[in-house]
C-alpha cells in the first residue's frame, strides 16, 4: 500500500506544478 501512497504524492506534486504553470 505504501507504493500507492507514493504514487498519489507524486501525482499531487505534478498537479500542483501544472497548476502553478497555468497561473504563470
Amino acid at each position: 500500500m505504501a507504493i500507492i501512497e507514493q504514487k498519489a504524492s507524486y501525482l499531487f506534486l505534478f498537479f500542483e506544478k501544472s497548476k502553478s504553470i497555468d497561473f504563470e
